[in-house]
């Protein structure tokens, strides 16, 4: 069993080890290395100084230039979410000109019986449309025989139809839209086998 004595001699000699060890320079980083500093003591030649000047503003001129870049990237990026930030405004909108257009569609036969409910459906259909283009929303509505575009047609189907080209649009389901360079909704279609 250790007496007392021998945990304070042990101690003690940890102590010596502990005093006898060089003490840590604060210029070395973690895992020793001496930063490269100038020394502060040395006088610099009038050379030295130029190059050094030169480096610091060369340094500065690059942490400007980056900033500056920075700072195009951030006002573009605004306005890109200001020009697109009524996108979702238009796809809500795009169920309910889908609703009149079809009401109009289904009612035609019977115009005669409901010319009223005809004429304020196409009034708010029209309205809704010149709200749509005024905002820069399009109508993507294709035509039978136009060529397909895989960017703005969605083809649902394919048909045999010997009146238009191969792979060419046989049929139109329903338009699609689009705000400025944004594709809202693909077009669908059917295509030409």
């Amino acid at each position: 069993m250790p007496n007392i004595d021998d945990k304070e001699e042990k101690s003690e000699q940890n102590k010596k080890k502990f005093d006898t060890k060089e003490k840590s320079d604060p210029k070395e980083n973690l895992v020793g290395k001496r930063h490269h500093e100038p020394d502060l003591d040395k006088k610099l030649s009038e050379e030295e100084l130029k190059s050094a000047l030169v480096n610091t503003q060369e340094r500065l001129l690059a942490a400007l230039a980056e900033n500056q870049n920075m700072r195009r990237r951030h006002e573009a990026q605004v306005a890109e979410i200001k020009m697109y930030a009524t996108t979702e405004i238009f796809k809500s909108l795009l169920p309910i000109m889908d609703g009149l257009s079809n009401a109009l569609n289904n009612t035609e036969e019977n115009v005669h019986l409901m010319k009223e409910i005809v004429q304020g459906v196409q009034m708010t259909k029209d309205e809704l449309s010149k709200i749509f283009s005024r905002f820069g929303v399009e109508v993507i509505d294709p035509k039978p025989g136009d060529a397909f575009d895989c960017e703005l047609h969605n083809a649902i189907s394919k048909v045999k139809n010997e009146n238009y080209p191969k792979n060419s649009i046989a049929s139109l389901m329903q338009v699609g839209y689009k705000f400025k360079d944004r594709l809202l909704r693909a077009a669908l279609v059917s295509v030409v086998e």
